[in-house]
């Protein structure tokens, strides 16, 4: 369990006073006393009080602290749930009375999106891929309330432009070096693990093998772990893997190579693929605290983009995935969008798989919006 971190403030002050009394009655047959000169007393310094270090980014406490609500949440095991414990740790949430108790980063979406459905977490993270699966093909009632990440404008083109001999995306293929896989149609055959079936980086592949003349129907998906990966492909007992960062990294760093970046340019620029999501019946039931949870993420990705907060995103990256630190500031940290999810950036991945036959319904992409 990982929990909060809060942030308190002290403040004290002093207050001096001094009275002084001098006699003037004198014996009227006396002359007067030569009168004293006295030597005016050098005034005390006053300590300078040290400034006190402000936390980068927005997120800070207002005073008085508020009341707290606790909203159970769970991540996956992704750069993207790294950013939001950091920032968690941050303030962030707790600035807007929200106490989020975390549960272990699940390996994949689908594994999260079940617990949501169970009911055991109340909200958690997924693509927009896998999102639209369960609510088509699952039935899932769900309300998107948050961007977890995406591509800026630009990003994609400048991926896709820039080859693939280092690892420059979120997401990617890896193969053995030096193997037959040169190309996305070469992937016909062969056996290619992702982290769920029908998600995010199932669909993205295939997608990207029929653009290359290939038939994304005799690719032999199979689910497997993302840290198990590398080595099931350095043994030849899968032929490719898709993976999300921090484990591209991670497989460039165990000898492996990139045949390329699935996700660029399947989605929308400047919006989100990630989102944290909600059921439908829990957001009517706290709609209040829905409401804050969306201000309170939208400063969560402001806080962990900053430069000077990069650092703190990535010592949590080891923490939920087992990478080693050195692979985990190697690694991408994705785009954290502020921005409130737009219908266009579910309609948009809805029509491609529909078009792929991974859904045969329409999606109502602006009634899955939490507004």
């Amino acid at each position: 369990m990982l929990k909060t971190s809060t942030l308190t403030r002290i403040a004290a002050s002093a207050l001096v006073a001094s009275v002084a009394f001098a006699p003037t009655a004198f014996a009227a047959n006396k002359p007067a006393p030569k009168p004293v000169t006295k030597t005016p007393a050098k005034p005390v310094a006053k300590p300078v009080a040290k400034p006190v270090a402000k936390p980068a980014g927005p997120c800070v406490i207002v005073t008085p602290a508020p009341s707290f609500q606790t909203i159970k949440i769970a991540g996956t095991q992704i750069n993207t749930t790294a950013a939001v414990l950091a920032a968690d740790k941050a303030n962030c949430f707790a600035k807007y009375g929200i106490k989020l108790a975390w549960t272990d980063a699940f390996p994949a979406p689908g594994v999260a999106l079940t617990a949501l459905a169970g009911g055991s977490i109340e909200v958690t993270y997924a693509p927009t891929v896998p999102i639209i699966n369960f609510v088509v093909n699952a039935g899932l009632k769900a309300k998107i309330l948050a961007p977890g990440d995406g591509y800026a404008p630009g990003q994609q083109a400048k991926i896709l432009d820039g080859g693939t001999s280092k690892m420059i995306d979120d997401t990617a293929v890896l193969v053995k070096t030096g193997g037959a896989i040169k190309s996305w149609a070469d992937l016909e055959g062969k056996s290619v693990a992702v982290p769920a079936r029908k998600a995010q980086l199932e669909v993205t592949i295939a997608a990207k093998v029929r653009e290359d003349g290939g038939d994304p129907a005799k690719v032999k998906f199979l689910a497997l772990g993302m840290p198990e990966m590398a080595a099931a492909i350095k043994k030849g007992d899968i032929d490719a893997g898709g993976v999300v960062e921090p484990f591209g990294t991670a497989g460039v760093a165990d000898g492996l190579s990139l045949l390329g970046f699935p996700a660029a340019g399947f989605f929308n620029d400047g919006g989100a693929v990630g989102v944290w999501l909600a059921t439908e019946a829990w957001t009517s039931a706290n709609r209040d605290l829905a409401l804050a949870f969306q201000k309170a993420m939208s400063e969560s990705n402001a806080w962990a983009s900053a430069p000077a907060n990069l650092s703190k995103v990535r010592a949590e990256i080891p923490k939920i995935t087992g990478v080693t630190a050195a692979e985990a500031a190697a690694s991408n940290i994705p785009f954290l969008p502020t921005a409130p999810v737009s219908a266009s950036d579910v309609s948009s991945v809805a029509s491609k798989m529909n078009f792929m036959g991974y859904i045969s319904k329409r999606v109502d992409a602006a009634a899955l919006l939490f507004r």
